[in-house]
């Protein structure tokens, strides 16, 4: 049995209805005892139809009662992707910043479908649909895996889509075709791993495999692994002899959130873990105090902007409506926090929240994913565009310098400015300015998107 739980209160809520035993609930609910049990104990993920006569049985209480809003999106009873009916639409949702941050010539995934590579691989990397829109991930994945030695396949889009999309609009058959399908496909070019970048990714993958086991539906046994994780493994096995390129100097603040535990498992420990096998980076700690409290994905903020009940509500957060000197406060606000822990930098696991804390970047506060730091001690690093273009504040200066990639796409210039205006957590309203408070916001060098938000980039003339 797959060894994680998904976090319920069922147990609580059965019984603060007064019914006692988890079989009474379950007649209620017309649902097989045993299988019930392993619904209550967090092994088995019930159907949406069930969720709803559970929820009945215990008087109609609120959705949010029983379950996060992550899991109940896997189960297809909370909105995904508001105004996307189809799948397919939320892949492309998802991922056509892509086409503003990297030509066609730069990518070297495989994209749309998934083709037989020439030779057997180890790894199957499957970089989710998410992280086309920050596609440094995709760029630092790949190379410090060719810097490792590791012999891979890499998928990101619908090639390499944990299913959930489907799942999520409740296309249930067609969810669980499309996961084992990708599984099928990991087994016959080789791989004994499958790497995952997203967290709901491996939510999807643990819960459905689970699922099979216990309903005894043959599958391929594979190893699922978060990106940070596969990588710590590897820098371990390889010891002495990784290629590193530099030793660096980076004092990391972790972006830690608890309520992953259970099926994302040990992933924050992975991430630290990772971050102090790398030459010159210091793990300085957690988030904490009032960093935790008003840090750019923390429930408290995302909720204060959107009215709405935090993280689970994801995707209907949207970025607050600040100007140009009201981001730069906030910015300098955030890096006073961070280095008050003895940070200069901040990593994240997931690559939404790596992108809400990067309209805060400053130059006094990095923000980093822990891949993109391994990448830049074995000198592989790229830009992240996306960053810098959030950073920027100007969708039609981004459209601008971006221009050889997304007419690299076919895009029209008014197609290209839709993405910009409208990308996962655009920001508007001009350049965040100097944090360093010797100067005034708008007393900056413009930002080169191409480039990326490097440190020193935006510093004083």
């Amino acid at each position: 049995m797959n060894d994680f739980q998904v976090p319920n209160h069922l147990a609580a809520e059965r019984l603060a209805a007064g019914i006692a035993r988890p079989e009474d609930l379950a007649a209620r609910a017309q649902i097989d005892p045993k299988e019930y049990e392993h619904i209550e104990a967090g092994r088995l993920v019930p159907t949406a139809e069930q969720f709803r006569r559970i929820q009945a049985a215990l008087g109609g209480i609120a959705d949010d009662r029983l379950y996060g809003g992550d899991i109940r999106q896997i189960m297809g009873v909370t909105n995904y992707v508001t105004g996307v009916d189809h799948p397919k639409g939320v892949m492309d949702w998802v991922g056509a910043p892509m086409r503003l941050f990297v030509a066609r010539d730069e990518v070297t995934w495989m994209a749309d479908e998934r083709v037989m590579p020439s030779e057997p691989v180890d790894v199957f990397f499957t970089f989710s649909c998410g992280t086309r829109a920050m596609p440094h991930f995709l760029l630092d994945g790949i190379a410090v895996a060719k810097a490792l030695g590791i012999r891979f396949a890499v998928a990101s889009g619908p090639a390499g889509c944990c299913g959930k999309p489907f799942l999520a609009k409740g296309h249930a058959e067609a969810g669980e075709a499309f996961t084992m399908s990708k599984l099928r496909y990991a087994e016959a070019i080789g791989a004994k791993t499958i790497v995952m970048s997203c967290h709901a990714c491996q939510q999807t993958a643990a819960i459905t495999m689970s699922r099979r086991e216990i309903f005894g539906v043959p599958q391929p046994n594979l190893r699922h692994l978060w990106t940070g994780s596969f990588f710590a493994e590897e820098v371990e096995r390889l010891g002495d002899r990784v290629p590193w390129k530099r030793r660096l100097s980076r004092r990391v603040v972790l972006d830690w959130h608890d309520g992953l535990a259970g099926t994302v498992p040990r992933i924050h420990e992975d991430m630290a873990r990772l971050l102090s096998l790398i030459p010159g980076v210091t793990v300085v700690g957690r988030a904490e105090g009032e960093l935790a409290e008003v840090r750019p994905c923390s429930a408290l903020r995302m909720g204060r902007y959107a009215g709405a009940t935090g993280i689970s509500d994801y995707p209907r957060w949207t970025p607050p409506e600040e100007d140009a000197r009201e981001r730069t406060e906030s910015a300098a606000h955030l890096a006073d926090l961070v280095q008050a822990q003895g940070g200069d930098t901040v990593s994240s696991t997931h690559f939404s929240c790596h992108q809400m804390w990067g309209r805060y970047a400053s130059d006094r506060m990095n923000v980093r994913h822990p891949v993109s730091i391994l990448a830049e001690a074995l000198g592989v690093e790229n830009p992240d565009r996306a960053q810098a273009a959030a950073r920027l504040g100007d969708p039609q200066e981004v459209v601008r310098q971006t221009r050889r990639n997304w007419q690299s796409w076919g895009l029209t210039e008014e197609q290209a400015l839709g993405i910009a205006t409208s990308s996962i957590y655009p920001t508007t309203g001009g350049l965040t300015g100097c944090t360093c408070g010797t100067h005034e916001a708008d007393d900056v060098i413009p930002i080169d998107v191409m480039l990326g938000a490097a440190p020193g980039l935006s510093r004083a003339r």
